[in-house]
């Protein structure tokens, strides 16, 4: 059986519009996926934290999809979710093959949203060590980002632009620029 080459599809013009939509939400349901945080294994020593995820509107996550990784570096030395039954607390353990003087930081993963966002909260590790307890558990926040945006506003040689210039937006504001 000889295998065929050259084989042409077609498809009429709404049936690409419609593959390249399928396409577009494939790559969004992708971009939006959890990430791969997996603990480390084969470490000597580690440090427990009981915590709360302290979200942007103040509110704590209860949510157990959403994530809070431990990084020393850009290395993972740990994650955890918060726990429904433990009103949403965090039980990170933290992992090294040092005894102590890591510096840690911390990212979480806000799962309402689909982003990864930085913590504003460090520790150094120390073996054994303990940070917060069920009665007084440690926050996490999130790093809050710019308040505003500012676009430097140019067109090349024949074309124009305008307003040139810099221009400030707030964020989730917008700005309508004429090009030609």
């Amino acid at each position: 059986m000889m295998a065929e080459k050259n084989k042409n599809i077609w498809f009429p013009a709404e049936g690409i519009h419609w593959l390249l939509g399928m396409i577009a939400i494939a790559m969004s349901l992708v971009s939006r996926a959890q990430p791969a945080w997996t603990p480390p294994g084969n470490m000597q020593y580690n440090m427990q934290v009981v915590g709360h995820l302290q979200l942007s509107n103040g509110s704590f996550s209860n949510n157990n999809a959403d994530m809070v990784a431990a990084f020393v570096g850009s290395e993972l030395r740990g994650v955890a979710s918060p726990l429904s039954p433990a009103d949403g607390r965090i039980f990170l353990t933290i992992s090294s093959n040092q005894v102590s003087g890591e510096p840690v930081s911390f990212k979480a993963w806000i799962s309402s949203s689909s982003q990864i966002v930085d913590l504003n909260e460090t520790l150094t590790f120390t073996s054994q060590g303990e940070t917060g307890t069920y009665n007084n558990p440690f926050v996490f926040t999130i790093v809050q980002g710019p308040v505003a945006f500012t676009i430097q506003a140019s067109a090349g040689a024949g074309g124009s632009i305008s307003p040139a210039g810099t221009v400030t937006v707030p964020q989730g504001g917008s700005h309508t620029f004429s090009i030609s």
